[in-house]
Parts: structure tokens; sequence; C-alpha cells
């Protein structure tokens, strides 16, 4: 019978005789047709062709039948397109093949007998479309299922409830890199239902940042880890991900990846990480005062001598003292003696303000200063603003607001820093100028070189 009007028919199979055959009878019969050779193929076809019927053999490389059957069905344009199943395991298959929502099977047989049937179906496909009608296998009697067959099936299914029941996410990419197989986990790894990540470009699903990772694992580049915990590892969608690729195919020309999500792992690590950050932080803070205590001074004082030889600079270290601090506390109560001295800690934090600067607590009622690339004259400056500010302050936190005149003793060291001088001798220096002010009646400043 001759048809008044051409409509067309994708055939998607990957046996050339099969498809031939099909073609050619499709042809004789008015039908405008379009081959295809696998699943990726079609899908391609598919953004410029529409279809009004569809074959599809089960049994394919790269995207199976199945899972195109899948995508198809919920693609917009094919909603009303009759999906046709051409199927060589339908005996033993026909009732897994009714859950991919085809409207037909049609069994693979002899050729006459298959020819036949397919244009039956084409003939039926309107009534095949209510959702009512269960779904037909043309062609059954003449099969009997294979023991051999079925025993294969069962295997496949079990590795695919296996594939489906782990939480690492498995993909399958082709030579090109696209994706002819995903699991459920890939999809939660790229909020993407899997119909729309298969025949997608597997680079393309990742963010500009992460993708060379991704393609040098992909390229074997990154592939020998010791330990999971040394895989390449990226942020994707709000999860940290580890990811492998094994060469797979006869020529190893495609890859499976797998993903790990170690987002837990890498949340505990940076949790591990920012305490440790804090730990050092507080290390070297002096809990009452807030400023760097003796252990940050030693440290930093090392740090910017070394820097003062290799820049042939100078520097200069002050030593404050508070003045009469135990009758202070003696008259005021511990509460105001430790207010005092956040208040003189922060006046002497106030006039650290350079980089190598450092103001600190050097212990007990003593504060330290280092200054780097600082004449003589500019520490002495400093010191003397610091001892007429020191005799204004406001104590808000002690038992009733204090307004405390306090004193500070002040020892000054300067030096050109050299490999013949240590730091120590230094400190030992302004240390003694310390002394030598508070010996001189208090309320001074002492300054020294070496």
């Amino acid at each position: 019978m001759t048809r008044v009007k051409k409509e067309n028919v994708l055939l998607v199979d990957n046996h050339p005789v099969m498809l031939k055959y099909a073609a050619d009878l499709l042809e004789k019969h008015n039908y405008s047709v379009k081959t295809a050779d696998d699943g990726l193929v079609a899908l391609d076809m598919l953004r410029e062709f529409q279809p009004d019927y569809i074959f599809v053999d089960l049994i394919m490389p790269n995207i199976d039948g199945a899972s195109l059957c899948r995508i198809l069905r919920k693609m917009p344009a094919l909603k009303n397109v009759p999906i046709f199943v051409l199927s060589a395991i339908a005996a033993e298959e026909a009732c897994n093949i009714e859950e991919l929502g085809v409207n037909a099977c049609i069994a693979k047989g002899p050729l006459a007998e298959m020819g036949e049937n397919i244009l039956t179906a084409l003939d039926l496909s309107e009534s095949l479309m209510q959702s009512d009608i269960e779904m037909p296998v043309f062609g059954l009697e003449n099969l009997y299922p294979r023991g051999i067959t079925e025993e294969l099936l069962v295997i496949k299914r079990h590795f695919e409830i296996m594939l489906e029941s782990i939480s690492d996410g498995i993909l399958e990419i082709n030579a090109e890199g696209r994706i002819i197989f995903a699991n459920s986990a890939a999809s939660t790894y790229f909020s993407l239902p899997r119909e729309q990540l298969l025949g997608n470009g597997f680079i393309e699903l990742f963010t500009e940042e992460n993708r060379p990772l991704v393609s040098s694992i992909l390229a074997g580049e990154a592939a020998a880890f010791p330990t999971e915990a040394q895989m390449p590892q990226f942020e994707q969608n709000g999860k940290f991900i580890n990811m492998k690729a094994i060469a797979a195919g006869s020529a190893g020309d495609k890859k499976i990846v797998v993903l790990n999500d170690v987002t837990a792992y890498e949340k505990a690590r940076l949790a591990i990480v920012k305490a440790n950050e804090e730990l050092e932080i507080l290390a070297k803070i002096d809990g009452l005062t807030q400023i760097a205590n003796r252990r940050a001074f030693d440290d930093q004082l090392n740090r910017e001598w070394r820097r003062m030889i290799r820049e042939d600079g100078e520097m200069c270290i002050m030593l404050c003292d508070v003045d009469r601090f135990r009758d202070f506390n003696d008259r005021h109560g511990h509460m105001a003696g430790d207010e005092l001295l956040r208040a003189v800690a922060q006046l002497v934090a106030k006039n650290a303000q350079r980089p190598g600067d450092l103001a600190a607590r050097y212990g007990g009622d003593e504060f330290a200063l280092i200054l780097p690339n600082t004449p003589l004259e500019g520490a002495e400056h400093l010191a003397q603003r610091i001892l007429d500010r020191s005799r204004h302050l406001e104590l808000f936190e002690a038992p009733s607001t204090l307004k405390a005149s306090v004193t500070l003793s002040i020892g000054i060291c300067h030096s050109v820093p050299s490999k013949d001088i240590s730091p120590d001798r230094l400190l030992s220096t302004a240390d003694a100028a310390l002394y030598e002010a508070k010996n001189s009646g208090r309320n001074c400043i002492t300054p020294r070189s070496i």
C-alpha cells in the first residue's frame, strides 16, 4: 500500500543488516527514513529532525536502547510520538521492556515476519498510544526463551542493581568525552536527571575553574595517588568531590569515572585547620590584654632582627613598666588593676601601626614595643607620647568609673642589627635602660644605643 503523505521514521539499530532491511521496507511504503547506529547518533539527529515514529534496538553500544527510550519519552517534542522497541530478547525481557514507556515491542526474528510486524505496529500506532492499552509484543509467538540469554540478563540486572545502590557516582565516557552511562548517584552529584546527563559532554558539567583538573584526570595525568585522601579534589555544586578515571573499552578509549563525595571529610578537615589556626593565634595572644604575648614577641623580634640585617636597617626596642602597680592594685582592687593593664596595653598597641611593629605584654605589668626601621629619636618621641597619655586613662570596666593617673617608666635600646650582635643583647640593654628609668624617680624615659 502506497502512503499519500510521507511520514518521518527514525530507526536506531547497530546491526547494519537489520537497519538496511527495515529502512528499505519503510521507504517502499512511502516513509521518509533516517537511521542511526547508536543512541548518541540518534540524539544528535533529533536536534534537527522531528520523527513521527521511532524504532529502537535494545542492545547497542554507547547509550543502550533502554536508556535511549527513557530519554526520548521525557523529551517534550516526542511526547506524542509512538516509540517501538526492536528486540532480540523479547522472549526473555518482555516484562522489563514495558517499564521503558514504549508503545510496542517487535521481536526480532525471520526478516519477513519482522517486517510484517513493523508495518502492523505502524498501522495500529494511534490505538497503541492510548494509556489504557497493554503493551503488545509482536512476533513473540515464534520465539522461545533461551536459557543462556536469561542467565546473562540476570547477571546484567544484578550489576545494574549494584551500580544503583552504591553512593559513588559512576559514569562511562566515550572517546569524544560524552556520557554514555550514569548511575543514580551521578545524577545527584550534578543535580541533573540521568536523562539530561546521557549524551552530554562530561567536561561541560563542571565550572570553568574545575575543567583543567577534570581534563587532566581523564587524560591520565593525575592517575596515580597512593591514598584516596591524595586524589584530586574540587568543589562542585556545594559538594567536595574526589574523582578518578579508569581506562575501559578494547582500545582504552573509554573512561569509567568514579566520583566520591568527601564533603563530610573535607568539612571536618577544614574545621580542624580553622581550629588549629585559632589555637595558633590564641597561643600568641595574652589572655588578659588581648595583645601579643611573650612568645609572639620573641618570634617577631628574631624575625625582624634578621630582616634588618638583610636590609641594613636600624631598629629600637621599647620596654614600659607601670609605676607602683602593686600599690594601685591594693588601693583599687584586682578588677581595677586588670582594667588598668588592659588600658595601658591598648595605649601601647595604638603606637604599633606599621608592618613589622609589634606591641606585646612582656610580663606582669611590663609591656614591649618592637620598632623596626626606627631611629632612636623617633622611638623617644613615641615614648613621650605614650608617657603623656598614660596620665589620663579612664577605666570604665572597673568597679566604678575611675580616672587613673598612672605613670610609666620606659627604657629604649637602639641598634643597627648585624651578625655580631644578638637580639638578646638589644633586649637586655633595653631592660637595663628601664631599670635605670625606675631608679631615676620613675615617670621618665631612658634611651640607649649599642
